[in-house]
């Protein structure tokens, strides 16, 4: 970009190109949302999933334009329809990463030191008290308040169970 549309004294022109890509994916964030909200995140990603091969194509044809402002339409585009799966698809990493976390330190717990059946016995009946509480909590407080707290619950924990020696 800089030497094929001679912005190198043209510093505005080349911040330019990152600010369309900015409003490319701010355009397009809302509207996915709302189709995942109402339709459901399969048919978002279905619909990105399409919209992400075009992107492919869009991106292939935008290195060949000559003018600077096909560059910017081009850039707007490829921003636009490829930037809409990443919300629906960040969801779902969370969601995946929650279970795999929870998965881990319940199947980790035998390497715990001590009694490899007395820590798995110890970690299966902590989680009775635990969804008892999620139960009462939910209705209270709220679902986001008592995911953070659970979060970062965990992650104190697991910063803790660093600093303990091995042998102990």
């Amino acid at each position: 970009m800089l030497f094929q549309f001679n912005t190198a004294c043209d510093e505005w022109r080349r911040s330019q190109s990152g600010s369309i890509l900015t409003i490319g994916t701010l355009f397009v964030l809302p509207i996915t949302g709302y189709i995942s909200d109402r339709w459901g995140r399969r048919v978002a990603l279905t619909y990105k999933t399409v919209t992400a091969f075009n992107t492919g194509w869009i991106g292939f044809v935008r290195s060949f334009v000559n003018s600077y402002e096909w560059f910017l339409a081009l850039e707007f585009f490829e921003s636009a329809l490829g930037s809409g799966a990443y919300s629906c698809s960040f969801i779902l990493v969370w969601w995946v990463t929650n279970n795999l976390v929870y998965y881990g330190m319940s199947i980790n717990a035998v390497k715990l030191s001590g009694n490899q059946y007395l820590n798995y016995i110890v970690v299966t009946a902590i989680e009775i008290p635990g969804y008892w509480t999620v139960i009462l909590l939910l209705d209270r407080v709220g679902r986001k308040p008592v995911l953070i707290f659970g979060y970062w619950l965990c992650a104190a924990c697991q910063f803790v169970f660093t600093f303990i020696p091995e042998g102990a």
